[in-house]
């Protein structure tokens, strides 16, 4: 029995964690676990870490060393079987009023270079995913932030300009961990024609709940209201906020639009 014992032990010990080597680290004076890991065949290579949103409010990426695979943030609300885009990250390494906030999504870092990406709620676990193939890049996530009951957590969930004569389109955001959605459409000039949508369980998109020909601003959830042109919503009404929303601007020529979307918590 003995024998089998070591033998069974020895097996174990050739596996190799799939997500890196986890440690502690000190982020703002706090013991938090942190993964290190490196990116560099492609979309088998990432750093995971667990991040519930009941425990933090953000979670910190570090490039330890960069090479050129590029890079994508990516959340689970399920423990790690399903994976969607993050919300938008802001560097820490730089100071300034105004942080650079943007979405990692194949991205080509430079070393020494930091990082945090806020949580919904709902959040289970948090991973830096190899964009594509490359030379080593090794990244080191860790928790940020803890959450406190009460402190806002704010997120960008989407920002983008379009190009000329460029329509825009979210596809399906999962709102479901945030308390409110603010958003805002603009264009340049000419006729838009923006939209904002719910999404059902199986990803079809159902009836507009607001459509504008306009610039205009508004949210959903809990005191905001939604704004606009009405759609089948009153410009002046208050809904609760939905599980899944998806927002297109169509094409205006000769123009640019723009979608900015901001959740809290």
């Amino acid at each position: 029995m003995r024998t089998f014992i070591f033998a069974a032990l020895s097996a174990l010990a050739l596996v190799c964690p799939a997500y890196g080597q986890t440690q502690s680290i000190y982020v703002n004076g706090i013991a938090t676990p942190a993964t290190t890991g490196t990116l560099t065949t492609g979309s088998t290579d990432a750093v995971m870490i667990a991040a519930q949103g009941w425990q933090w409010a953000t979670v910190r990426f570090t490039v330890v060393t960069a090479g050129t695979s590029t890079s994508t943030t990516q959340i689970s609300l399920d423990g790690g079987v399903n994976w969607i885009t993050s919300a938008y990250a802001r560097r820490l390494d730089q100071s300034s009023a105004n942080p650079q906030t943007f979405l990692v999504s194949n991205t080509t870092f430079s070393s020494g270079q930091i990082y945090e990406v806020p949580l919904p709620s709902n959040s289970t676990k948090f991973r830096v995913l190899c964009g594509a193939s490359g030379t080593t890049t090794t990244i080191q996530v860790s928790g940020g932030i803890p959450y406190v009951p009460g402190s806002p957590v704010v997120a960008v969930l989407y920002d983008v300009t379009s190009g000329t004569n460029a329509a825009l389109d979210t596809s399906t955001l999962d709102v479901s961990g945030w308390t409110t959605v603010g958003h805002a459409f603009s264009m340049s000039g000419g006729a838009p024609a923006f939209s904002l949508a719910e999404v059902d369980d199986a990803g079809a998109t159902l009836g507009n709940l607001v459509t504008g020909t306009a610039a205009f601003s508004g949210g959903l959830g809990v005191g905001a209201v939604v704004g606009g042109t009405a759609g089948l919503v009153a410009a002046t009404a208050q809904i609760p906020l939905l599980k899944r929303l998806r927002y297109q601007s169509a094409a205006i020529a000769a123009q640019t639009s723009r979608i900015r979307i901001v959740s809290r918590r």
